[in-house]
């Protein structure tokens, strides 16, 4: 089950009250895109995020590099596209 993988656990440590909506995203989702986007935490911090075709503007995750934003979508089985 989706809610019992490292996944979900990273998630649920960094945003619980959004875990639900990223539970949902993530059975529903078709493919996702990463793109190197601004977490605006800080300026200039960008990271790759990971994002589902059924809401483009959630972030499933990110990371500092595109190949642990990779790892992660063949680790759930999210089928990537180019952005």
């Amino acid at each position: 089950m989706i809610d019992q993988t490292a996944w979900a656990a990273r998630f649920k440590a960094g945003a619980p009250y959004q875990l639900k909506e990223a539970l949902d995203i993530a059975e529903r989702l078709n493919w996702v895109v990463i793109e190197y986007r601004d977490d605006h935490s800080a300026k200039g911090d960008c990271l790759w995020a990971i994002l589902p075709d059924v809401n483009p503007e959630f972030w499933l995750d990110a990371t500092p590099t595109k190949d642990e934003a990779i790892a992660i979508c063949e680790s759930m089985g999210w089928p990537i596209r180019k952005a």
